[in-house]
């Protein structure tokens, strides 16, 4: 289903105030996309909503390697 995993570590350093802690931990956790999976699971999505969701993702993941790739250019 959901191939990678939600370890998201961060790594305290001495003197560091909680602040920027939980700032890079927000970040990291947004990267990762855990909030995003769990709003997504929220509810049921049958299998015509679930094809829906994923042509969008798609599409939006081709939109932006076309917009990058250096190589059409």
């Amino acid at each position: 289903m959901f191939n990678s995993g939600y370890n998201v570590q961060i790594v305290v350093d001495d003197d560091e105030p909680e602040e920027v802690l939980l700032r890079r931990f927000r970040r990291e956790v947004m990267r990762a996309g855990v909030i995003q999976e769990c709003k997504r699971r929220r509810f049921f999505e049958n299998k015509n909503e679930e094809k829906k969701r994923k042509a969008r993702e798609a599409g939006k993941r081709n939109r932006r390697r076309v917009f990058f790739c250096p190589e059409s250019l």
